[in-house]
């Protein structure tokens, strides 16, 4: 009878690590949409005044990803969508 339960104990957690997988890579997908978003936007801004609004703005979706990401790699989460592309390229 204990085996019974913990084998349903083990199902449902593995249910639950991999819900909670599925919403982390999402909030990393929308983190790193507004982190290029960020980078765009203050690629083309000249102006030193807002440069400054803008340069806090970008480091902090970089934080933001970056923490995702690390809490992604803490869990063990795997997934071809964490980090596009080459590092390089992607962490300016």
């Amino acid at each position: 009878m204990a085996s019974s339960f913990l084998g349903r104990h083990k199902g449902r957690s593995s249910k639950l690590i991999k819900e909670y997988d599925e919403k982390l890579l999402a909030q990393i997908a929308m983190a790193m949409k507004n982190w290029n978003k960020v980078k765009d936007n203050s690629d083309r801004v000249i102006n030193a005044a807002i440069d400054d609004e803008l340069y806090y703005q970008r480091q902090l979706a970089r934080a933001k990803y970056l923490y995702l990401y690390h809490e992604a790699r803490l869990r063990g989460t795997k997934s071809d969508q964490l980090m596009p592309g080459t590092e390089k390229k992607f962490l300016e």
